[in-house]
């Protein structure tokens, strides 16, 4: 009976154990993975700290081209909206003052509507 009771132990031992060391590397398995998914993600984000700006020519000449359109309708004074998403330029029209006819136009349709 006293050597059943010593089995009985050792084998609650030896899968408690295995089930800590399973825990631990799954502990460790989950930690090296939201590391390296943080050193990913600074990685490859955008941060803009040198005042670069990553707009082409185009959306620049887009974004002041809808405002001045938009207070060409409304009035000097207006404040512009918020201006949409620059689309693909056409063929040729491709730099700043291409954007800004392009924007002009548009923000002169959306504030006459």
């Amino acid at each position: 009976i006293n050597n059943s009771r010593k089995i009985r132990y050792l084998r609650t031992t030896r899968s408690i154990s295995i089930f800590r060391r399973l825990v631990y590397l799954n502990m460790k398995q989950i930690t090296l993975t939201v590391l390296l998914f943080a050193i990913i993600s600074t990685s490859f984000s955008s941060t803009n700290d040198k005042g670069i700006s990553f707009q082409t020519a185009f959306c620049e000449g887009w974004d002041e081209g809808y405002c001045e359109g938009w207070k060409e309708i409304k009035g000097a004074l207006s404040i512009c909206p918020i201006v949409p998403i620059c689309p693909i330029p056409d063929i040729g029209k491709n730099s700043y003052k291409g954007g800004y006819n392009t924007g002009f136009r548009a923000g002169m349709r959306a504030a006459r509507e």
